[in-house]
């Protein structure tokens, strides 16, 4: 019942007066859209069109095959975070898994169980297995391949309202064109907020640089509270304060920007 004082220190935004901020000398870069980028969209949408279906002429893995198989890695006869999947696609030759694990599936027939001992990068994989020897059990349950469609004017037809693959293909190049468009605005705009900072002097609050930097380093952070290495922390830190001059300059040219 007895009255409450209290004192209260706080950040607040700085006064910020831009005196040089027009007939700035930015270029805008212009990318011309090549027919190699063109082809890489199209091989994505062929891609997505993908029909998977089970291979009935042969029963032994094959490069470039769907292996669907069980696996179960043993470190010292211990199972291991990461070590185990069932019913697991693995498309063989494509790298996903440990190197020399695919090698392995070459050859093997369906209902066939294999065992065999690969050491991991010490920089690769899980936590708990990098640079150890892990002995794997693997049984190959199935076989799949992946059907690309012929790229003809049907698959451009089945894609969308489009009469040819030849109109399917302008169409890419003008999305492609719209989006570097964008890209190249997008960096012009950072262009003019850096001569903006360089001509002009703003005292930034710590506050707001911190802020800033939260932002940007938010996906490192994530990756920093899942992790136990040291190593890996004191490199999270190190890019943080490496970044502390682009978060200053980036807020230096907010407010400089709300102020014009």
């Amino acid at each position: 019942g007895e009255p409450l004082k209290f004192v209260a220190t706080v950040d607040v935004k700085p006064e910020v007066n831009v005196e040089h901020y027009k007939g700035l000398d930015v270029k805008k870069k212009v990318v011309p859209v090549s027919d190699d980028e063109v082809a890489k969209e199209l091989a994505v949408l062929r891609e997505k069109a993908t029909v998977i279906e089970p291979i009935t002429d042969r029963d032994a893995v094959a490069s470039g095959d769907l292996a669907i198989i069980d696996f179960f890695g043993y470190i010292d006869g211990e199972t291991f975070k990461g070590g185990k999947g069932i019913s697991y696609t693995v498309e063989v030759g494509a790298s996903q898994m440990i190197d020399g694990f695919e090698d392995e599936l070459i050859g093997m027939k369906i209902g066939e169980h294999k065992e065999f001992t690969l050491t991991f990068p010490k920089d690769q994989g899980p936590e708990d297995a990098r640079g150890k020897t892990v002995e794997w059990k693997v049984d190959l349950k199935e076989l799949k391949t992946k059907i690309l469609p012929d790229l003809d004017d049907e698959f451009a037809k089945d894609l969308g309202d489009y009469e040819s693959l030849d109109e399917l293909r302008e169409k890419i190049r003008e999305n492609l064109r719209t989006r570097e468009d964008a890209k190249s605005k997008r960096k012009m705009r950072e262009s003019v907020l850096e001569v903006l900072v360089e001509k002009n002097t703003v005292d930034v609050p710590p506050v707001m640089v911190d802020r800033q930097l939260d932002f940007l380093m938010e996906d490192v952070n994530r990756l920093a509270a899942q992790t136990k290495d040291p190593a890996m922390r004191e490199a999270i830190a190190r890019m943080r304060e490496e970044n502390r001059t682009r978060a200053e300059s980036q807020v230096a040219g907010m407010l400089m920007l709300e102020a014009v």
